[in-house]
Order: C-alpha cells, then sequence, then structure tokens
C-alpha cells in the first residue's frame, strides 16, 4: 500500500468505528420522557457507546455517547450501555429485540417440550 492509501484508511477509520447516540441533559425537554423530537435531544456520531443514566427521581434520565461505557447500579444511579445506532433512545430497560426474543423462546419451549 502506498502512503496516501495508508493516511486515508487512518482518516476514514474512526468514522467507521463511531455509532450515532442521543445526547441531552436530565430534566430537558424530550429527555425523559423520552422524544427523539425533544428540543432539548441531539445526536453525536464520535463516540463507541452509548449511555443512558437514570437516577430514580422524576426527570433524572441523561443521555450520551462515550468512548467506553461500564453498565451497572448503584445507590438508584442505573448506567446502561449499548452499542449500535440510537440505541440510547429506549425508553425503557427492555427493548423490543430482546421481547421479541423472549417470547419466541417461550413459545418454542412451551410448544416443544409437550
Amino acid at each position: 500500500m502506498n502512503t496516501f492509501t495508508v493516511l486515508c484508511l487512518l482518516v476514514l477509520l474512526p468514522g467507521c468505528l463511531s455509532i450515532i447516540c442521543y445526547v441531552c441533559s436530565a430534566g430537558g425537554n424530550g429527555c425523559d420522557p423520552f422524544s427523539a423530537t425533544g428540543t432539548g435531544v441531539s445526536t453525536t456520531n464520535s463516540s463507541t457507546s452509548c449511555v443512558k443514566v437514570t437516577t430514580g427521581v422524576s426527570s433524572g434520565t441523561y443521555r450520551n455517547g462515550l468512548s467506553g461505557c461500564v453498565a451497572g447500579n448503584i445507590a438508584s444511579v442505573g448506567t446502561f450501555c449499548c452499542s449500535t445506532n440510537y440505541c440510547n433512545g429506549a425508553t425503557s430497560k427492555y427493548q423490543a429485540p430482546f421481547l421479541l426474543g423472549f417470547v419466541l423462546a417461550a413459545l418454542f419451549a412451551k410448544y416443544r417440550f409437550l
């Protein structure tokens, strides 16, 4: 490879590895309950992880993008991490793909073991 090709790859690579996350501050318009069209909600695409932090109080949720994320729940503060575009916009802990998988597994178990 020539130097120009390597330089182009190095410039383009971070954009290929980043994901799009919602960004909003606790109490901001559209942050809690979540609305992607809220005036307090924007997006960022310079992240490798999206995060949603809930504090357990009314209007105590914020969302952002990070270069790394550690999920956890300490003293009513829940940190939820994900790594797909717009994944931190979920209004519930259990997103649709998880629920669909759960329902399919339950149906399979019911009809497979009768």
